[in-house]
Protein backbone atom coordinates (compact mmCIF):
# COMPACT_ATOMS: atom_id res chain seq x y z
CA UNK A 1 0.00 0.00 0.00
CA UNK A 2 2.63 2.34 1.36
CA UNK A 3 4.43 2.24 -2.53
CA UNK A 4 0.82 2.53 -4.41
CA UNK A 5 0.62 5.81 -2.95
CA UNK A 6 4.51 6.81 -3.54
CA UNK A 7 3.74 5.94 -7.38
CA UNK A 8 0.35 8.35 -6.81
CA UNK A 9 2.41 10.81 -5.46
CA UNK A 10 5.70 10.69 -8.10
CA UNK A 11 2.79 10.37 -11.07
CA UNK A 12 1.75 13.83 -9.81
CA UNK A 13 5.67 15.15 -9.60
CA UNK A 14 6.21 13.92 -13.34
CA UNK A 15 3.23 15.54 -14.54
CA UNK A 16 4.11 18.88 -12.50
CA UNK A 17 7.73 18.89 -13.81
CA UNK A 18 6.19 18.56 -17.88
CA UNK A 19 7.37 21.64 -18.41
CA UNK A 20 10.80 21.83 -16.58
CA UNK A 21 12.15 18.41 -18.19
CA UNK A 22 15.48 19.16 -19.53
CA UNK A 23 16.93 18.62 -22.69
CA UNK A 24 20.08 16.10 -23.63
CA UNK A 25 22.60 18.86 -24.60
CA UNK A 26 22.58 22.69 -25.71
CA UNK A 27 24.92 23.98 -28.20
CA UNK A 28 27.97 26.15 -27.09
CA UNK A 29 31.19 27.33 -28.09
CA UNK A 30 34.37 25.33 -28.23
CA UNK A 31 36.35 24.94 -25.47
CA UNK A 32 39.32 26.81 -25.90
CA UNK A 33 43.15 24.41 -26.44
CA UNK A 34 46.29 25.78 -25.04
CA UNK A 35 47.94 25.48 -28.48
CA UNK A 36 47.27 28.08 -31.15
CA UNK A 37 45.81 29.01 -33.40
CA UNK A 38 42.47 28.39 -31.16
CA UNK A 39 43.99 30.28 -27.84
CA UNK A 40 44.71 33.33 -30.44
CA UNK A 41 40.72 33.26 -32.18
CA UNK A 42 39.51 33.09 -28.42
CA UNK A 43 41.67 36.29 -27.24
CA UNK A 44 40.52 37.61 -30.24
CA UNK A 45 36.63 36.81 -29.45
CA UNK A 46 36.90 37.36 -25.83
CA UNK A 47 38.13 41.57 -27.25
CA UNK A 48 35.10 41.89 -29.14
CA UNK A 49 37.25 41.80 -32.66
CA UNK A 50 35.00 39.08 -34.09
CA UNK A 51 35.73 39.74 -37.88
CA UNK A 52 39.41 39.31 -37.19
CA UNK A 53 38.26 36.40 -34.86
CA UNK A 54 36.35 34.66 -37.68
CA UNK A 55 38.62 35.57 -40.39
CA UNK A 56 41.26 33.28 -38.56
CA UNK A 57 39.07 30.48 -37.96
CA UNK A 58 38.00 30.71 -41.37
CA UNK A 59 41.75 29.62 -42.37
CA UNK A 60 42.17 26.64 -39.68
CA UNK A 61 39.17 25.38 -41.56
CA UNK A 62 40.72 25.32 -44.84
CA UNK A 63 43.84 23.87 -43.80
CA UNK A 64 41.68 21.10 -41.82
CA UNK A 65 39.87 20.56 -44.65
CA UNK A 66 42.77 20.32 -46.82
CA UNK A 67 44.96 17.95 -43.97
CA UNK A 68 41.81 16.01 -44.33
CA UNK A 69 41.38 16.59 -40.70
CA UNK A 70 37.66 16.41 -40.20
CA UNK A 71 37.66 16.62 -36.12
CA UNK A 72 38.95 19.90 -37.00
CA UNK A 73 37.17 21.15 -39.57
CA UNK A 74 33.91 20.48 -37.89
CA UNK A 75 35.10 22.53 -35.07
CA UNK A 76 36.25 25.68 -36.90
CA UNK A 77 32.81 25.61 -39.04
CA UNK A 78 30.39 25.46 -35.62
CA UNK A 79 32.89 28.45 -34.20
CA UNK A 80 32.84 30.43 -37.46
CA UNK A 81 28.91 30.12 -37.82
CA UNK A 82 28.81 31.24 -34.31
CA UNK A 83 30.76 34.40 -34.93
CA UNK A 84 29.45 35.17 -38.18
CA UNK A 85 26.47 35.04 -36.27
CA UNK A 86 27.46 37.65 -33.89
CA UNK A 87 28.42 39.63 -37.08
CA UNK A 88 26.10 39.60 -39.61
CA UNK A 89 23.01 37.61 -38.22
CA UNK A 90 21.50 34.10 -38.25
CA UNK A 91 20.44 34.55 -42.10
CA UNK A 92 23.60 34.71 -43.27
CA UNK A 93 25.85 32.65 -41.20
CA UNK A 94 23.30 29.72 -41.74
CA UNK A 95 23.27 30.09 -45.30
CA UNK A 96 27.09 29.82 -45.03
CA UNK A 97 27.06 26.91 -42.99
CA UNK A 98 24.91 24.61 -45.36
CA UNK A 99 26.57 25.91 -48.80
CA UNK A 100 29.72 24.49 -47.36
CA UNK A 101 31.09 21.49 -47.57
CA UNK A 102 30.89 19.52 -44.76
CA UNK A 103 33.12 16.59 -43.40
CA UNK A 104 32.21 12.87 -44.39
CA UNK A 105 32.99 11.38 -41.03
CA UNK A 106 29.72 9.97 -38.51
CA UNK A 107 30.57 12.44 -35.54
CA UNK A 108 31.64 15.48 -37.19
CA UNK A 109 28.94 15.57 -39.71
CA UNK A 110 26.34 14.72 -36.85
CA UNK A 111 27.42 17.15 -35.06
CA UNK A 112 26.83 19.82 -38.02
CA UNK A 113 23.60 18.33 -39.10
CA UNK A 114 22.70 19.03 -35.05
CA UNK A 115 23.75 22.25 -34.94
CA UNK A 116 22.24 23.44 -38.41
CA UNK A 117 19.01 21.79 -36.91
CA UNK A 118 19.25 23.61 -33.58
CA UNK A 119 20.66 26.48 -35.52
CA UNK A 120 17.09 26.95 -37.51
CA UNK A 121 15.02 26.45 -34.71
CA UNK A 122 16.95 29.34 -32.59
CA UNK A 123 16.05 31.52 -35.53
CA UNK A 124 12.52 30.88 -35.84
CA UNK A 125 12.20 31.34 -32.03
CA UNK A 126 14.56 34.18 -31.86
CA UNK A 127 12.05 36.15 -34.80
CA UNK A 128 9.05 34.33 -34.18
CA UNK A 129 6.92 37.77 -35.17
CA UNK A 130 8.85 38.75 -37.93
CA UNK A 131 8.83 35.14 -39.17
CA UNK A 132 5.00 34.68 -38.57
CA UNK A 133 4.37 37.40 -40.98
CA UNK A 134 5.92 35.86 -43.75
CA UNK A 135 3.64 34.83 -46.79
CA UNK A 136 4.84 31.49 -48.75
CA UNK A 137 6.48 32.38 -52.14
CA UNK A 138 8.46 30.09 -55.11
CA UNK A 139 11.41 28.43 -53.35
CA UNK A 140 14.48 28.07 -55.16
CA UNK A 141 15.42 25.17 -53.07
CA UNK A 142 18.19 27.14 -51.37
CA UNK A 143 18.31 28.13 -47.86
CA UNK A 144 16.94 31.74 -47.63
CA UNK A 145 16.11 32.58 -43.86
CA UNK A 146 14.79 35.89 -44.90
CA UNK A 147 12.12 34.71 -47.23
CA UNK A 148 11.13 31.39 -45.46
CA UNK A 149 7.89 31.07 -43.50
CA UNK A 150 7.43 29.03 -40.33
CA UNK A 151 6.47 25.79 -42.17
CA UNK A 152 9.78 25.90 -44.24
CA UNK A 153 12.43 26.62 -41.28
CA UNK A 154 10.09 24.28 -39.42
CA UNK A 155 10.16 21.32 -42.48
CA UNK A 156 14.36 21.94 -42.57
CA UNK A 157 14.65 21.31 -39.23
CA UNK A 158 12.56 18.26 -39.75
CA UNK A 159 14.32 16.73 -42.56
CA UNK A 160 17.83 17.62 -40.70
CA UNK A 161 16.73 15.34 -37.82
CA UNK A 162 15.25 13.05 -40.12
CA UNK A 163 18.80 12.49 -41.69
CA UNK A 164 20.52 12.41 -38.60
CA UNK A 165 18.06 9.61 -36.89
CA UNK A 166 18.20 7.13 -40.27
CA UNK A 167 22.21 7.02 -38.61
CA UNK A 168 21.01 5.98 -34.86
CA UNK A 169 22.10 2.48 -35.06
CA UNK A 170 25.55 3.96 -35.28
CA UNK A 171 25.11 6.71 -33.22
CA UNK A 172 24.06 4.15 -30.27
CA UNK A 173 27.56 3.44 -30.10
CA UNK A 174 28.53 6.98 -29.51
CA UNK A 175 29.09 8.61 -25.82
CA UNK A 176 27.15 11.99 -25.82
CA UNK A 177 30.99 13.12 -24.16
CA UNK A 178 32.10 12.66 -27.66
CA UNK A 179 31.08 15.66 -28.93
CA UNK A 180 31.58 17.53 -25.81
CA UNK A 181 34.12 19.63 -27.55
CA UNK A 182 31.38 21.58 -28.66
CA UNK A 183 28.22 20.94 -26.63
CA UNK A 184 27.15 21.26 -23.19
CA UNK A 185 26.62 17.44 -22.13
CA UNK A 186 22.97 17.07 -20.38
CA UNK A 187 23.25 15.99 -16.53
CA UNK A 188 21.17 13.17 -15.98
CA UNK A 189 22.32 10.52 -13.91
CA UNK A 190 24.94 7.48 -15.81
CA UNK A 191 22.65 5.59 -18.51
CA UNK A 192 20.06 7.06 -18.87
CA UNK A 193 20.69 10.02 -22.29
CA UNK A 194 24.06 9.04 -22.40
CA UNK A 195 24.46 8.50 -26.62
CA UNK A 196 24.07 10.29 -29.33
CA UNK A 197 20.98 8.41 -30.31
CA UNK A 198 19.82 9.39 -27.00
CA UNK A 199 20.09 13.51 -27.65
CA UNK A 200 19.49 13.07 -31.37
CA UNK A 201 15.71 11.63 -30.08
CA UNK A 202 15.06 13.93 -27.42
CA UNK A 203 16.11 17.27 -29.68
CA UNK A 204 14.01 15.92 -32.54
CA UNK A 205 11.29 15.57 -30.25
CA UNK A 206 11.15 19.02 -28.21
CA UNK A 207 11.19 20.14 -31.71
CA UNK A 208 8.36 18.23 -32.46
CA UNK A 209 6.43 18.15 -29.76
CA UNK A 210 6.44 22.57 -30.02
CA UNK A 211 2.96 23.42 -30.66
CA UNK A 212 4.08 26.81 -31.92
CA UNK A 213 5.58 25.71 -34.81
CA UNK A 214 2.71 23.36 -35.91
CA UNK A 215 0.62 24.61 -38.61
CA UNK A 216 -3.11 25.70 -37.37
CA UNK A 217 -4.60 22.29 -39.07
CA UNK A 218 -2.10 20.56 -36.90
CA UNK A 219 -3.23 22.38 -33.62
CA UNK A 220 -6.97 21.74 -34.31
CA UNK A 221 -6.94 18.30 -35.06
CA UNK A 222 -5.32 16.77 -32.05
CA UNK A 223 -8.58 15.56 -30.77
CA UNK A 224 -8.92 13.56 -33.97
CA UNK A 225 -5.86 11.40 -32.82
CA UNK A 226 -6.22 8.33 -31.24
CA UNK A 227 -4.90 9.38 -28.31
CA UNK A 228 -4.97 5.79 -26.35
CA UNK A 229 -2.91 4.51 -28.95
CA UNK A 230 -0.92 7.31 -28.92
CA UNK A 231 -0.12 7.10 -25.10
CA UNK A 232 0.12 3.27 -24.95
CA UNK A 233 2.54 3.54 -28.12
CA UNK A 234 3.62 0.84 -30.71
CA UNK A 235 7.11 -0.11 -31.93
CA UNK A 236 5.46 -1.83 -34.90
CA UNK A 237 3.17 0.99 -36.29
CA UNK A 238 5.56 3.40 -35.53
CA UNK A 239 7.99 2.27 -38.19
CA UNK A 240 5.39 3.04 -40.78
CA UNK A 241 5.11 6.60 -39.41
CA UNK A 242 6.56 9.06 -42.45
CA UNK A 243 8.53 11.39 -40.25
CA UNK A 244 9.46 13.32 -42.66
CA UNK A 245 5.86 14.03 -44.35
CA UNK A 246 4.67 17.17 -43.26
CA UNK A 247 1.27 16.01 -43.42
CA UNK A 248 1.57 13.85 -40.43
CA UNK A 249 0.93 15.26 -37.32
CA UNK A 250 3.73 16.03 -35.00
CA UNK A 251 2.48 14.06 -31.82
CA UNK A 252 2.62 10.95 -34.18
CA UNK A 253 5.82 11.79 -35.29
CA UNK A 254 6.91 12.62 -31.55
CA UNK A 255 5.65 8.31 -30.43
CA UNK A 256 7.11 7.15 -33.06
CA UNK A 257 11.19 8.58 -32.30
CA UNK A 258 10.08 7.58 -28.51
CA UNK A 259 8.73 4.18 -29.28
CA UNK A 260 11.66 3.22 -31.24
CA UNK A 261 13.96 4.74 -28.26
CA UNK A 262 12.23 2.98 -25.59
CA UNK A 263 12.32 -0.32 -28.02
CA UNK A 264 16.19 0.05 -28.22
CA UNK A 265 17.08 0.63 -24.85
CA UNK A 266 14.59 -2.17 -23.66
CA UNK A 267 15.63 -4.39 -25.70
CA UNK A 268 19.30 -4.07 -24.83
CA UNK A 269 18.46 -4.56 -20.85
CA UNK A 270 18.70 -0.64 -20.23
CA UNK A 271 15.61 -0.25 -18.32
CA UNK A 272 16.06 3.07 -17.19
CA UNK A 273 17.32 4.15 -20.19
CA UNK A 274 13.71 2.53 -21.20
CA UNK A 275 11.57 3.91 -18.52
CA UNK A 276 13.19 7.28 -19.59
CA UNK A 277 11.78 7.47 -22.76
CA UNK A 278 8.73 6.54 -21.65
CA UNK A 279 8.41 9.50 -18.91
CA UNK A 280 9.30 11.99 -21.97
CA UNK A 281 6.83 10.61 -24.13
CA UNK A 282 3.99 11.21 -21.12
CA UNK A 283 5.35 14.83 -20.31
CA UNK A 284 5.29 15.23 -23.81
CA UNK A 285 1.98 14.28 -24.53
CA UNK A 286 0.63 15.40 -20.72
CA UNK A 287 1.07 18.99 -22.03
CA UNK A 288 -0.45 18.62 -25.84
CA UNK A 289 -2.95 16.73 -24.37
CA UNK A 290 -5.38 18.59 -21.99
CA UNK A 291 -8.86 17.10 -21.90
CA UNK A 292 -9.40 15.48 -18.49
CA UNK A 293 -10.18 12.12 -19.96
CA UNK A 294 -6.58 11.92 -22.26
CA UNK A 295 -4.87 12.97 -18.91
CA UNK A 296 -6.60 10.31 -17.20
CA UNK A 297 -5.06 7.47 -19.65
CA UNK A 298 -1.70 9.44 -19.23
CA UNK A 299 -1.98 8.99 -15.38
CA UNK A 300 -2.94 5.32 -15.81
CA UNK A 301 -0.05 4.08 -18.23
CA UNK A 302 2.13 5.52 -15.55
CA UNK A 303 0.37 4.13 -12.71
CA UNK A 304 0.49 0.61 -14.29
CA UNK A 305 4.15 0.58 -15.37
CA UNK A 306 5.77 2.17 -12.45
CA UNK A 307 5.74 -0.63 -10.29
CA UNK A 308 7.84 -2.77 -12.80
CA UNK A 309 10.91 -0.06 -11.39
CA UNK A 310 10.57 -0.12 -8.06
CA UNK A 311 14.14 -0.79 -7.80
CA UNK A 312 15.15 2.41 -9.64
CA UNK A 313 16.51 4.61 -7.50
CA UNK A 314 15.74 8.05 -8.97
CA UNK A 315 12.29 7.38 -9.14
CA UNK A 316 11.77 5.16 -6.28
Amino acid sequence: MRHARRSALYVIAVLLAAGTARVAFTFAGGRVTDGDPWKEVERLASEQKLEEAASKVGKIREAARAAGDEANEAKALVREVQLRTALHGYETSVRFLKDQPWPKGLLPRTTLRLFYAQSLVTYAQAYSWEVGQREKVASTGAVDLKAWTREEITAEAVRTYVDVWRDREALGRVPVNAVAEFVEPNDYPKGIRDTLRDATAYLFVSLLSDSSFWRPEQSNGVFALDRASLVAGDPAASRLVALENPAVHPLLKVGAVLDDLESWHGGNGEREAALEARLERLRRLHTALTDATDRSLIRRDLVKRLPAFADVPWWA
